[in-house]
């Protein structure tokens, strides 16, 4: 007989998206290397043990911070490129959406983390769970509407997101990144238009 999913699953779930909440403002307000499990685990009022239940260590949870970030920033473009009516424009209107995203501090400050926190392999294995395989799937559909032709979709997936990850943390180097948005966006739109041909 299976055991019910009422109180304790519920209880579960809560205590999970309670340790992402605080620990992604933690890392986000002292980094990866500052964070404190310690304070992470005083301002959600929980048991320590419960954190290594969830999460394992400090970076499993930023694994899972991380995880949880591109996934949100997923969904927003994919809702982005439904508006679109070919592939290719849908291609273009995520990549854009995701610089936009990017406009966000607290975003670009998980991002910026995960290259302390996780190695190459760490971080392109949550990146293939959530924005990459996104990308990788519209670039094969771009590709049947005649676009990268001959080109692996994987290697041209990587290439993308190297660039849009690359503008959107970009921002950090400007005081005002609203002023070098519109520049950024459209020099981004422009190379994609060279690398598609």
């Amino acid at each position: 007989m299976s055991k019910n999913s009422g109180p304790n699953k519920d209880n579960l779930e809560q205590t999970h998206k309670l340790f992402l909440s605080e620990a992604k403002k933690e890392f986000v307000k002292y980094g990866y290397a500052d964070a404190s499990t310690n304070r992470i685990v005083d301002n959600t009022g929980m048991a320590r043990g419960s954190l290594y239940y969830h999460f394992g260590d400090k970076k499993g949870l930023f694994t899972q911070v991380y995880k949880s970030l591109l996934l949100d920033m997923a969904a927003h473009i994919e809702k982005a490129m439904t508006k679109e009516k070919t592939h290719w424009g849908a291609l273009k209107a995520g990549c854009g959406c995701y610089i936009d995203l990017c406009l966000k501090k607290e975003r670009r400050r998980i991002i910026l983390e995960s290259y302390a926190a996780l190695d190459y392999h760490e971080r392109l294995n949550v990146q293939k769970e959530t924005l990459l395989r996104t990308l990788e799937e519209t670039v094969k559909n771009a590709q049947q509407e005649g676009y990268f032709k001959n080109q692996d979709p994987m290697v041209i997936s990587i290439l993308i997101y190297g660039m849009i990850s690359e503008a959107g943390r970009s921002f950090e180097l400007f005081k005002k990144p609203k002023d070098i948005h519109d520049s950024l966006r459209q020099t981004a739109m422009d190379t994609l238009d060279k690398m598609a041909q």
